[in-house]
């Protein structure tokens, strides 16, 4: 492809059964104020219901609880850790039933830990479940990188996969080496990506909710989602649940409820949605010692999800290209996983270019196979 300067490439990976390929949703990518709420979260600054300091008027709140970013709504309900409790780590999990159930007349449904490091970059991977009118739902477990320190924030990696399953899962984001993380399901990474810090410590810091946005037109109550471990956390050598835990609640619909609000349930386990009773925002969901284990495939049992790993190797992450550049990356997968279908390279933020001059150049496709490899440019 050839153009001027622009940011590094994200690189997103889809998997499925052989056949036509998937058109990616833009739900994420159009989503900076998710990565602005987990920068203000750890700076203890803002609550669920106040404006993003910075941002225009349209990614005000709008009454309900919710806020307008790109003309779309968005609501969180799930925890968060105390605002007023350091948990310094270098990795989270979240043991989360994945449910496949998307908004009824359009939008996303979207479930997620998530770790926000002290340079300010934010991590996050669960599943997701996006419909519009009359199409069929696109169900998918992926993982984000973002850096929060700019206004809007910037989508450094996007990484998709297409295969899930309704049921138990566990996802997390841990320290691989120096400041490289991984983002697994069921113990298989997703993807790895060097976020430039090894820990987190901030007040705040770590999120494990379900959002509502995209296209949903009013905030509801979500189906039950049972998370049976919310926020496990490494140290570098184990793996321990945390003390504490808060609610984090936007849509003021059915809440969250935990420990303190249903005995039955040990600490670090929580019920989203569903019959849960309501809850403000920072109310206290356990407190105490929980146990841990390292993200393998765990509850999934059987079931256990074994996405395949895609690395991109040029242009390097953070880099900014000109003239002709090479998009590659390598793509392994495990034996007795999926085949991989389809392989997407996305340019990031190319608004300003006329994208009409962009070029792509790929090898040719048999017209009876189908697309192995795609390459394409999002304005």
């Amino acid at each position: 492809m050839t153009h001027g300067p622009q940011r590094a490439a994200l690189a997103t990976l889809l998997l499925g059964a052989m056949g036509a390929a998937h058109a990616v949703p833009s739900r994420f990518r159009t989503n900076p104020l998710r990565a602005h709420r987990a920068r203000e979260l750890a700076h203890r600054s803002l609550g669920p219901s106040q404006s993003p300091d910075g941002w225009p008027t349209e990614a005000a709140p709008n009454g309900d609880g919710g806020t307008v970013i790109d003309g779309y709504d968005f609501w969180w309900i799930g925890s968060n850790s105390p605002t007023a409790l350091s948990l310094t780590n270098s990795g989270v999990l979240a043991v989360m039933q994945e449910v496949d159930a998307p908004p009824q007349d359009g939008g996303c449904f979207d479930c997620w830990t998530s770790e926000y490091l002290d340079n300010g970059f934010w991590g996050q991977v669960g599943f997701s479940v996006c419909t519009q009118t009359g199409t069929d739902p696109f169900i998918s477990t992926f993982y984000q990188v973002w850096d929060a320190n700019p206004t809007p924030e910037v989508l450094l990696v996007d990484g998709e996969s297409e295969l899930t399953s309704p049921g138990i899962h566990t996802y997390a984001m841990s320290l691989q080496s120096g400041t490289t993380w991984g983002f697994s399901v069921d113990g298989a990474l997703l993807g790895i990506y060097d976020m430039g810090s090894a820990t987190s410590s901030a007040p705040g810091a770590i999120a494990t909710v379900c959002e509502e946005g995209d296209g949903v037109i009013a905030p509801y109550s979500p189906p039950a989602i049972s998370v049976p471990v919310a926020m496990c956390l490494s140290n570098g050598a184990t793996w321990e649940g945390a003390s504490a835990s808060e609610v984090y609640n936007s849509a003021d619909l059915s809440g969250v409820v935990g420990n303190l609000q249903n005995s039955a349930l040990p600490n670090d386990a929580i019920l989203i949605g569903g019959q849960s009773a309501y809850a403000i925002s920072g109310t206290p969901l356990w407190m105490g010692a929980a146990p841990g284990f390292p993200p393998d495939a765990g509850p999934a049992g059987l079931n256990a999800l074994t996405p395949p790993l895609v690395t991109l190797l040029s242009p390097a992450a953070n880099t900014t290209v000109s003239g002709v550049v090479v998009l590659s990356a390598t793509a392994a997968s495990v034996d007795g996983a999926a085949a991989i279908t389809q392989i997407t390279f996305s340019v990031e933020d190319a608004s300003s270019s006329d994208t009409s001059q962009w070029t792509a150049n790929g090898p040719p496709v048999p017209e009876e196979e189908p697309p192995e490899l795609l390459v394409a440019f999002d304005q």
